[in-house]
């Protein structure tokens, strides 16, 4: 999840499975069943509704389709991951799916409806709704067997799509709007983090490629410096062979790992064969870069990012507190 979300989950998962959000899942039993991993949502009442935010329902089907959606890998979501079905395995992993999945759709909600009652936010103009409404046609076209598009189903997923939509316009044009970064500001944290603005040492390589072992191993007996280019042009079943062979600089770890031994290279180098998924790889080392540490000039872009991703932090979550105490949020109890 998000930090945005943690943010609201620390708020509203405990108060969720508190007493009567236990009675809830668990269908009216008692909280001190011996159990501490929800149910799945088949166990109880599909119409069940499982709290209000405002005058909203979220019901346990609301629930059951969240989660249906979500497992079917039919949304790509950023604030949950997917997890891969294991069997009755699964169901170890899915007590805190289901917990962030409800945090989720209350925090959905609940600032929704704080934007709504925002007499500053056109709601009613239509061309907020035109980049959910498309993306809500190309997924009801996209063939997916896990999943039943009734018409229910159908407004669940336009609704989701366009009240994330409508979160989005509004953090931009209501909450970020006004962020902005000071040179002091800047200062002071480069000041503060110098030693993090730097560029890491890069190699830049040239490389042939070939589809077996006893190829390379006839390349490699001929090539040398001087004709190395001309070899990987003629040879190599790379795209990169047009330009002989020739890589863009890079650090370690940016490439599969094989690629790290062009760092223990000298200039104009050539490597013996290295084999790996892709074929078989006659290198050669052509430039070694160093670590360039960055003045205030070049690192100011990047500090202009870090810190404008700090106060949207901040200022996303004093939105939270005030649609927490604009919109009342009521879990219903439990009929015994």
């Amino acid at each position: 999840m998000t930090k945005k979300n943690l943010y609201i989950v620390s708020l509203l998962i405990c108060f969720l499975i508190g007493a009567y959000i236990w009675k809830v899942i668990h269908t009216g039993r008692h909280a001190s069943r011996d159990n501490s991993s929800l149910d799945t949502v088949s166990n109880f009442p599909l119409q069940s509704t499982l709290v209000y935010v405002g005058n909203a329902a979220i019901t346990s089907a609301d629930l059951e389709w969240e989660f249906n959606l979500h497992t079917a890998g039919a949304i790509s979501n950023d604030d949950l991951t997917p997890i891969p079905k294991r069997g009755k395995e699964q169901l170890d992993y899915l007590s805190p799916l289901k917990q962030m999945l409800i945090a989720s759709m209350i925090e959905r909600k609940l600032l929704y409806k704080f934007i709504k009652n925002d007499s500053k936010f056109n709601l009613s103009d239509s061309s907020r709704y035109i980049s959910c409404l498309k993306e809500w046609q190309e997924t009801l076209a996209e063939p997916n067997p896990e999943l039943i598009w009734d018409n229910p189903a159908k407004e669940r997923l336009k609704n989701r799509l366009c009240e994330k939509a409508i979160l989005e316009q509004y953090l931009k044009e209501r909450i970020f709007s006004q962020i902005s970064i000071d040179e002091q500001e800047t200062v002071r944290y480069y000041e503060l983090h110098r030693s993090e603005f730097h560029t890491p040492k890069k190699v830049q390589i040239r490389q042939i490629v070939l589809a077996s072992e006893s190829a390379a191993k006839k390349v490699r007996a001929r090539v040398n410096r001087k004709n190395f280019s001309g070899y990987a042009r003629r040879l190599s079943i790379t795209p990169e062979a047009r330009n002989g062979g020739l890589l863009s600089p890079f650090a370690k770890g940016e490439l599969p790992r094989f690629f790290d031994v062009a760092f223990t290279m000298r200039r104009g180098e050539i490597r013996s064969i290295l084999k790996s998924t892709y074929g078989f790889h006659i290198i050669k080392l052509e430039k070694k870069f160093p670590e360039v540490k960055l003045d205030l000039t070049q690192a100011r872009p990047r500090i202009k990012k870090i810190l404008t991703k700090f106060k949207q932090e901040e200022e996303y979550q004093k939105w939270v507190e005030l649609a927490l105490n604009a919109v009342p949020i009521k879990i219903p109890k439990p009929a015994w």
